[in-house]
């Protein structure tokens, strides 16, 4: 199935991206607040799809 390798793909792309994004914010400190707030809340929805994905895992 292809969600079985595209999944761990799309964590690890995931990561990267926000790393920067967090990166380009806080160490570089560029950006505006929406743009601070579209960071947290893409933060927020990888952690809740990643939980998601957990319990999806565990409980079958």
């Amino acid at each position: 199935m292809v969600a079985g390798w595209l999944a761990p793909v799309l964590i690890g792309l995931s990561v990267l991206l926000l790393g920067r994004a967090f990166y380009i914010l806080y160490v570089h400190r560029r950006g505006t607040r929406a743009s601070a707030v579209i960071t947290w809340l893409s933060a927020i929805f990888v952690v809740g799809f990643w939980t998601w994905r957990l319990i999806d895992i565990y409980a079958t």
